[in-house]
């Protein structure tokens, strides 16, 4: 059975509210008082009858800026060719190795380049085929799959580009479609929020590198691991209150300023450490330790935070989530302080782990010993 367009534009975007609207025939963007006809955004992209167009982006999310882009998918069943008209009418026009085109031929198109004129705002079009997004999805779902059976360890992933299609269409205002035109088996937010932050929670081995660093006396190392574990961990908060963009992390400053994404009464504290501002002008050993131990209590803070976030996803949680885990560390043939460690780091999420952060610093010389 064919699907609606109405179909395909709630079950893709699953309609969160956005700031940007379709008002009068043009896509109105309020964070940077710009309006742009959806009739430009068609002419750029010259759809065929079963096309889809989805516009998406910070500037429709509604914290973009004057230099932010106007992202664009056609999600279609054919790339078009490159043509004169195409190459004269765009800044840009790229094909499928990224490569210039510069002239008509038979290169297939992936990229547009446009400029909405009087403005430093580009649109960047993107043509996506219709068995592509359908097989990505696949994928998508396979990695849900997996990811709620195995909490132990998930580096199974996706390319930059894939997570950013999934979550601007999870984030998108549909333009166009003459006809029905199915995209199915679209992955819901609630499974791609859960793959955003297992993709950046609780990574041991990011752990082991900042007491690694320490123990070394590498206080520089220290401070970078340090800092970009705190990043990772506060994107997997905001990812288990409904954050889709898996690969979002120049937004982190804005993103944290949204209280239904980041605890309100963290957030102040969150922007001092990625600033460093307990830090001196040139940190000495002592310095660079309180702010490694600052972080390290921040982080223990936020898995606390975790804990009453999994419900609405339907995904492993408390108890449930330990019973898995417990049993991954059972059939470990290593019994160490490194498997024991290991197993309390990844219990936090989920209302275990007895040893604080601050604390790991002192198992350290331990780590591989029975």
């Amino acid at each position: 059975m064919k699907t609606s367009f109405s179909d395909i534009a709630s079950s893709i975007s699953l309609r969160r509210q956005l700031p940007a609207e379709l008002k009068n025939g043009s896509v109105v963007f309020p964070c940077v008082g710009l309006s742009v006809s959806c009739q430009q955004i068609l002419d750029l992209c010259q759809p065929k009858k079963n096309d889809v167009i989805f516009v998406c982006g910070s500037l429709v999310e509604g914290f973009g800026n004057t230099c932010s882009d106007i992202d664009v998918y056609v999600v279609t069943d054919e790339r078009p060719k490159a043509s004169i008209p195409a190459i004269e009418q765009n800044h840009r026009v790229l094909s499928l190795h990224h490569e210039i085109i510069r002239n008509a031929s038979s290169d297939e198109v992936l990229l547009l380049h446009s400029v909405v004129p009087d403005t430093s705002v580009k649109i960047d079009v993107q043509i996506v085929l219709r068995k592509e997004l359908q097989e990505l999805y696949a994928k998508a779902h396979s990695l849900f799959d997996y990811a709620v059976k195995n909490l132990a360890l998930f580096s199974k992933s996706m390319s930059y580009r894939d997570k950013k299609l999934i979550h601007r269409l999870l984030n998108s205002i549909p333009i166009h479609s003459d006809s029905s035109a199915p995209v199915s088996n679209a992955i819901s937010r609630e499974k791609f929020c859960y793959l955003a932050y297992r993709w950046v929670a609780s990574d041991f081995s990011r752990i082991l590198d900042i007491v690694g660093a320490c123990q070394s006396d590498q206080w520089m190392v220290a401070l970078d691991r340090s800092r970009e574990n705190l990043i990772r961990q506060a994107m997997a908060t905001m990812h288990l209150n409904g954050l889709t963009d898996a690969a979002g992390k120049k937004w982190l400053p804005i993103y944290s300023n949204n209280k239904g994404l980041f605890p309100e009464q963290l957030a102040s504290k969150l922007r001092g450490l990625l600033l460093y501002s307990s830090l001196k002008p040139a940190p000495h050993k002592r310095n660079a330790l309180d702010y490694v131990l600052q972080c390290l209590e921040f982080c223990d803070q936020l898995f606390q935070e975790w804990q009453t976030n999994f419900s609405w996803m339907a995904v492993p949680e408390g108890e449930n989530a330990l019973s898995l885990l417990s049993l991954d560390h059972q059939f470990s043939h290593h019994n160490t302080k490194y498997a024991e460690l290991e197993y309390d780091y990844r219990a936090k999420a989920y209302g275990g782990g007895k040893i604080p952060l601050v604390e790991y610093l002192d198992h350290a010389p331990n780590l591989f010993q029975k």
